[in-house]
């Protein structure tokens, strides 16, 4: 029933879009705004992020976060994070993304380590969230 509702509330929402392109046009430039913002803020940040599917396939990787793994996009877009992790913590960060996904723990920091592609190992801090799809 609630589902109905929401589905009921959005198409009438469209609706007034589509009749009013003042409005529709006002919330087209709002959107815009708030993608480029966000764009801004993930290719620019001074830390790597990236956002993962929940098997930890990359899906978004900013250019910090390539650095410090020394592989390009196009590389670990190819890859889990699984990948790059070190084999001594495979088993525990596993651990800690199942607490998150299963929201016993909606956001966690842990120390882990990468492998980067020169071999080398990386200690970084992760800080992970679940981001829901309403």
């Amino acid at each position: 029933m609630e589902k109905q509702k929401n589905i009921g509330y959005t198409n009438q929402f469209f609706k007034e879009l589509e009749n009013s392109p003042d409005v529709y046009r006002d919330v087209e430039v709002a959107l815009r705004k708030r993608e480029h913002e966000y764009q801004l803020v993930f290719k620019d940040a001074p830390v790597g992020i990236v956002i993962l599917d929940i098997e930890g396939h990359f899906l978004r990787i900013n250019q910090k976060y390539c650095e410090i793994t020394g592989y390009s996009e196009e590389e670990l877009l190819k890859m889990r994070t699984q990948d790059i992790t070190h084999p001594d913590d495979v088993q525990s960060t596993d651990a800690i993304v199942k607490r998150i996904i299963s929201s016993k723990e909606p956001s966690h920091s842990f120390i882990k380590r990468y492998i980067n592609k020169d071999g080398l190992v990386v200690c970084v801090e992760i800080t992970g969230n679940l981001l829901k799809n309403n």
